[in-house]
């Protein structure tokens, strides 16, 4: 239907139509997950301390603590398995059958989760939650690649910034898998209009394959991970992208818990959800700045803001203890940290990885940074609540701040211009 309503057909408007319908469709779940445990932390623990009671049990604030990190963190596990898979199933199932798929799999979590909470099992409530995040890390991972490979080079900027340029993928696998031109040309036809030269685009595409004698079409997984960590340009690449996407590990996740410290629960909910909005609103400047500004020092100026933020924090919080004023910095602190989300550093980091590397090696090399991403984000935050339970906001120079420079300076040195 979306073939006939809202065909791109190479024009600017219809393209972002159809690129935001598209990206909501597919990437509702995953921010909406994501988020939603700060608005309701509350909320939620309350859930699991009645839940418990319903059965007769009381149990402790350690033992409460402990839950609640595991509703955290403990989906990260399922993004670290499913993306294992990731490479397979975009490569030999296709996106398209990677995009349903996973997606009924949503659904399917959206139900249990909503059962758990019926009949008042967090046991289960946790389930969905891990079940979910490895369906929703197939999907991203295809998504990412679809968003990357299929928009015109200048279109594309703008593109990761609606959330991904995704449209009919029944017609458009051939040209992902590089096997079918006949259904690839009137997939172009589609998403770019009469007037664009298709044949180029091609030519173009094919150019960002690294040609190699061996055809990489048909090459094992673990051979061209081999090559990865082998070629020096490749883990070059590699390098890059898990620095970039270094940047996006931080206290968001914790974000009411941690400003509860300085303020009550419904407040702590209200800035938490003031930071998420602030985000919000500071995607359209990042959107209107896509084409027009160097995504490299966008995303460098956005890392290096987001590190400064967590300093600001930092010092605020010391400064509360002088006076309880210095406790709205932390907030003003939380807010600028989303904003820079909003303005870069939630879109840039997630799909440059379709720029980095060679188009035959972009699926692999995907899965690699972010089997290390969701492995260095699964131990930076379970690691968070209790290491801020045990010396503060202390813990925030080695989670977040010492990591999050080195990999600025890296990026600084290294990272191209990718516009």
């Amino acid at each position: 239907m979306l073939k006939f309503l809202f065909p791109p057909n190479g024009r600017l408007l219809q393209t972002c139509i159809f690129s935001c319908i598209i990206s909501f469709l597919n990437l509702f779940f995953q921010y909406y997950t994501a988020f939603y445990t700060n608005t309701a932390a509350g909320n939620i623990q309350k859930y699991i301390n009645d839940s418990y009671l319903a059965r007769g049990q009381k149990i402790s604030a350690n033992y409460l603590l402990w839950f609640w990190n595991s509703i955290l963190n403990l989906p990260f596990i399922g993004f670290l398995l499913s993306n294992l898979l990731a490479p397979y199933l975009c490569e030999r199932a296709g996106r398209r059958a990677t995009l349903l798929y996973t997606n009924f799999g949503l659904i399917i979590s959206t139900l249990v989760t909503i059962l758990s909470v019926i009949f008042k099992i967090p046991e289960l409530f946790l389930t969905s939650r891990v079940f979910g995040a490895a369906m929703g890390s197939l999907n991203f991972s295809a998504f990412t690649l679809f968003a990357t490979e299929y928009p015109a080079t200048k279109y594309r900027g703008l593109v990761v910034f609606i959330g991904g340029f995704n449209a009919n993928i029944v017609q458009n696998i051939g040209m992902l898998l590089g096997q079918d031109k006949k259904a690839t040309l009137e997939a172009l036809k589609f998403y770019q209009g009469d007037k664009f030269d298709h044949e180029e685009f091609l030519h173009e595409l094919e150019k960002e394959r690294q040609n190699n004698e061996k055809n990489e079409d048909t090459s094992p997984i673990f051979q061209l991970l081999k090559e990865i960590f082998t070629q020096k340009h490749l883990f070059l690449a590699s390098v890059l992208s898990a620095a970039s996407l270094q940047l996006t590990i931080g206290p968001w996740v914790v974000a009411t818990t941690l400003l509860s410290s300085h303020f009550d629960i419904e407040q702590a909910q209200f800035f938490a959800t003031l930071c998420t909005f602030s985000s919000l609103i500071a995607n359209i400047p990042g959107t209107l700045m896509s084409e027009r500004v160097s995504r490299r020092l966008l995303l460098l100026l956005a890392g290096l803001t987001n590190v400064l933020s967590l300093i600001s924090y930092l010092i605020f919080d010391r400064l509360t203890l002088l006076n309880g004023i210095f406790r709205y910095g932390c907030a003003f602190s939380y807010i600028v940290y989303f904003c820079c989300f909003g303005i870069a550093l939630g879109t840039i980091p997630f799909y440059i990885v379709g720029e980095l590397f060679p188009q035959n090696f972009r699926s692999t090399g995907q899965s690699a940074v972010n089997l290390f991403f969701f492995l260095s984000a699964f131990i930076i935050y379970t690691l968070t609540l209790p290491l801020y339970a045990s010396i503060g906001v202390w813990c925030f120079l080695p989670l977040f701040i010492i990591p999050q420079s080195f990999c600025l300076t890296i990026l600084w040195i290294f990272l191209p211009e990718t516009r």
